[in-house]
């Protein structure tokens, strides 16, 4: 009778957990977003300062499952930029909470590209602006290349808003506003910042995908399991025994999560900060390390730390390297004297321009322009 019993109420117990567990990886499971393997399924388009009255160019160009992104900086704008688009044809959202992104390929002509997503959030009541209103909302990070390649894992809570946005929508020392990027409306790759005007940038890349690690999945998938073994073995042990009451002791293993290392997000973050700072302020003849630190928020030794890690150079070092690197283009410009190119490049004075000129490159200033044959 006991044996007639405990298969009649095996089977259906084992229906039921088989019913749950499908219906549970039905709801649960989150398929990998692949955009270069699913290349005819989104849309590509590139924009930069030429539609605002820049001299800027980019192009976008699909090469079987790879996609080539193409682009020169040039003066004529504030802050020249340009960025590759990736969008749905439809305009829809890209539902990316908790995915990480696999990010592969290459670059020439620059050491990394900004990995951006772009979503459409309520603003927060510490907003600049009004509650009411959707706020487009920026999170990005710095994708460097190792070895002359792009290869990297990217989890989606390491991004976090630039600078400049924050500084135009919160202020710059609250809290980063959480996102969720189950609102994502596209996927950007952003131009190198500090690049010298004029230079060819192409990025290609030949994988990129989103997968989910499906934690919640696993966790469920297991549980009931455990769930189904640990009742078959009880089954089969009140059958062999005859008993009522079954002692077990089950020792549950938890799984630890990786912690992402906070410090290393928030280094990149500072390091972006001084990259853009010193792409639009490398010609003001007033900068120097402590008014850099001041503006900045970011402690003298902190700023300098990360120059050194970076660019191996100290502050001002690395500023002069800038600043002369500027003064080489304007130097092809016959129409500029060297006095003035000392001005704009951020020297109070043509001697002290020469003297580090020379220091860098090894001949003044007049003599490069006979090299250029000017």
């Amino acid at each position: 009778m006991l044996k007639k019993f405990s298969k009649k109420y095996l089977s259906f117990f084992l229906v039921t957990m088989l019913m749950i567990l499908f219906f549970g990886n039905y709801f649960l499971y989150k398929p990998a977003i692949s955009i270069t393997s699913n290349i005819n399924q989104f849309q590509f388009h590139t924009y930069d300062d030429s539609q605002q009255g820049g001299n800027s160019s980019s192009t976008v160009k699909i090469d079987g499952e790879k996609i080539v992104f193409k682009y020169v900086k040039r003066e004529g704008f504030k802050t020249p930029y340009a960025a590759l688009v990736i969008e749905r044809p439809d305009y829809s959202y890209f539902k990316l909470a908790g995915y990480k992104a696999i990010i592969e390929g290459d670059v020439t002509g620059v050491s990394y590209v900004v990995f951006r997503l772009v979503q459409k959030n309520k603003l927060k009541p510490e907003s600049k602006m009004s509650s009411d209103k959707d706020l487009i909302v920026f999170n990005e990070k710095p994708i460097y290349k190792h070895d002359g390649v792009l290869d990297q894992e990217v989890d989606l809570s390491e991004l976090q808003p630039p600078w400049w946005w924050m500084k135009n929508n919160y202020d710059i020392d609250k809290n980063v506003p959480k996102t969720s990027f189950d609102e994502t409306l596209r996927i950007t790759f952003d131009h190198a910042i500090g690049i010298p005007f004029g230079q060819e940038s192409v990025v290609t890349i030949k994988n990129l995908r989103f997968e989910h690690p499906m934690i919640g999945l696993k966790v469920f998938n297991l549980f009931f399991l455990l769930i189904i073994l640990i009742f078959i073995l009880t089954l089969a042990y009140k059958e062999q025994l005859g008993k009522s009451k079954v002692k077990t002791n089950i020792k549950v293993v938890s799984a630890p999560f990786l912690h992402q290392k906070q410090s290393e997000t928030i280094s990149d973050v500072e390091l972006m900060k001084i990259v853009e700072y010193l792409s639009i302020n490398y010609n003001d003849n007033t900068l120097n390390l402590p008014k850099f630190a001041t503006d900045l928020g970011i402690s003298e030794r902190k700023i300098s730390e990360l120059i050194k890690k970076e660019y191996n150079h100290t502050f001002k070092q690395h500023l002069n390297f800038l600043r002369i690197s500027e003064a080489k283009l304007l130097l092809l410009n016959p129409g500029l004297q060297i006095q003035e190119i000392s001005y704009k490049t951020g020297y109070d004075s043509p001697v002290h321009f020469i003297r580090v000129f020379k220091s860098i490159l090894g001949i003044t200033p007049s003599e490069f322009r006979k090299s250029n044959n000017l």
